[in-house]
């Protein structure tokens, strides 16, 4: 995974991003609750099966981990692996 650069959203900014306005101004599939991002490129959740998507601006999955757990271990830094 590469460098992550903003702050994940605190739990107003996901409410707000869930605005159906905002969503099609962005062209934000309702099946994705995003929580991390600058719009352009946007991590979220998927409804539909609960993995975690990274989006592109063109709203084309980069990445997919099947979980949140998996995602969250994507994100542990491992000394190990420098």
């Amino acid at each position: 995974m590469h460098c992550l650069v903003h702050s994940f959203w605190d739990h107003g900014e996901i409410e707000h991003a869930m605005d159906e306005a905002l969503r099609a101004d962005w062209q934000l599939p309702r099946q994705f609750v995003p929580f991390y991002g600058d719009w352009h490129t946007l991590m979220c959740v998927d409804q539909q099966d609960g993995s975690v998507v990274e989006l592109d601006d063109d709203r084309r999955i980069l990445r997919r981990w099947p979980d949140t757990a998996r995602f969250e271990a994507a994100l542990a830094w491992d000394d190990a692996q420098g």
